[in-house]
């Protein structure tokens, strides 16, 4: 009886299960490839989303500190001038040099362009200036990455300091 199972002992591996393991061990290693690499394109769209969204906030600050520090005398010629109807655009400048500045979202192209210069700040974007209309202009920045949903959206409110500052007397 014991030198039965010393014979089956040193049998080994047949070919069949053989085969079986490596099977198991390409459908193992397959999957942790494919997850490797389901991780990394992942990480690689955060990335360029963080990316994005930290050049998105640069530009907002640009926008926000420009539209703070505009002014002009008349409150009333401020809101008019400041917003236009399409939402696509605002204007900002000074009392010394009206229309300085002009920021423009172009929808076709997806880009935030300096209206005035030309120069294209950003691309891939989409947003709107939203204006209101009381006595004191307070304008709100919303722009988001073109295409994505509204996950990716930074919104800012700005109000002129300068263009209604008490009269000199």
């Amino acid at each position: 009886m014991n030198q039965k199972k010393s014979k089956l002992n040193l049998r080994g591996l047949t070919l069949v299960e053989l085969m079986i393991s490596m099977f198991i061990l390409v459908l193992i290693l397959s999957s942790a490839v494919a997850l490797a690499g389901s991780y990394l394109r992942g990480k690689t769209a955060l990335k360029k989303k963080q990316q994005k969204l930290e050049e998105m906030t640069l530009a907002m600050d640009e926008i926000s500190k420009k539209l703070r520090m505009s002014n002009c005398d008349d409150a009333e010629d401020c809101n008019e001038s400041l917003c236009s109807s399409s939402r696509e655009e605002v204007e900002v400048g000074s009392n010394y040099s009206p229309g300085q500045w002009n920021y423009r979202f172009h929808a076709p192209n997806k880009t935030l362009r300096d209206k005035k210069t030309g120069q294209q700040m950003l691309d891939g974007v989409e947003g709107k200036f939203i204006c209101n209309d009381d006595d004191i202009q307070l304008i709100t920045i919303r722009m988001w990455i073109a295409g994505s949903d509204e996950s990716s959206a930074i919104q800012t409110s700005v109000s002129q300091r300068a263009a209604y500052a008490p009269p000199e007397e």
